[in-house]
């Protein structure tokens, strides 16, 4: 009995502080200036606009593997997240945004308080990282907590790093 529970201690790798050999790899620095990309977003009936007035364009990434910074270029929209080792990564928090829009009618203003959360992975091309991933947006219409005129807003993007690192904006 003591000799099979030594044989399956040795096969699966031995105790809890055995790194069996392996190695263990530490989270990518994937900090660095990106251009985003965003697929159809679905969710509150034809206001895609709470996502498109911002996520398409330059994202830039700052920080340490585990502290990392998520700007969304001019828009104001700045969220804290991190990657680990196995290139996962996901960012979150709130943003409030006010948006001019121009209908038949004439323009109007309209504002929302956003809780964003993010998640996906990190692959590398060449020199230079792409990020693939999927936001959840609830938009909280004119920031007034009633939650009967809330909706969530979901929608797929991929950024490509176009500068850090070792990266040169060329695949």
């Amino acid at each position: 009995m003591r000799l099979l529970m030594m044989i399956m201690l040795v096969a699966c790798g031995g105790d809890k502080g055995d790194s069996g050999g392996a190695e263990v790899s530490e989270p990518p620095d994937v900090t660095g200036r990106y251009n985003v990309q965003m697929s159809a977003a679905t969710g509150c009936e034809l206001e895609s606009y709470w996502l498109e007035e911002w996520i398409p364009g330059p994202l830039k990434i700052e920080g340490s593997p585990e502290a990392l910074t998520f700007n969304f270029g001019e828009a104001g929209m700045e969220f804290g997240g991190a990657v680990d080792n196995n290139k996962n990564y996901s960012f979150s928090g709130e943003a409030e945004i006010t948006l001019t829009l121009n209908e038949d009618t004439g323009s109007s203003e309209v504002m929302a308080r956003l809780e964003v959360s993010h998640d996906g992975s990190f692959d590398k091309r060449g020199d230079c990282w792409e990020m693939d991933g999927n936001f959840e947006v609830r938009v909280d219409e004119n920031n007034d907590g009633l939650e009967s005129n809330d909706c969530t807003i979901t929608s797929p993007i991929k950024a490509t790093q176009i500068e850090g690192g070792s990266c040169n904006g060329i695949l």
